[in-house]
């Protein structure tokens, strides 16, 4: 007998941030011409993949800037990517901010 388990219910409150959070990235993606905004920071790298609504200070650092519209640039996953793996260069350049 295969047993199913529930799949847990999410909650009116997260519901409501995620409806918030859609309305955000998508102000961002407006915003941003539908364009990596890195492309032309991070040149020797070719832009790749969907594009990602990506917090400059991290949602750890800032989580009250987690909704903020100011707080979000639009890069395509290589650029998101780069910007991970590279912080320091990253922050130099404004695509992140991490106190550092």
């Amino acid at each position: 007998m295969i047993r199913r388990t529930r799949i847990a219910q999410q909650s009116e409150k997260r519901k409501v941030e995620q409806r918030e959070w859609q309305r955000v990235a998508e102000a961002a993606l407006r915003r941003d011409s539908h364009t990596c905004q890195a492309a032309n920071l991070v040149p020797d790298l070719a832009c790749k993949g969907r594009l990602d609504p990506h917090h400059i200070a991290t949602k750890r650092r800032a989580p009250e800037l987690r909704l903020s519209l100011s707080n979000l640039v639009t890069l395509c996953r290589a650029h998101h990517d780069w910007t991970h793996a590279h912080p320091y260069e990253a922050e130099r350049l404004g695509l992140l901010d991490e106190g550092h």
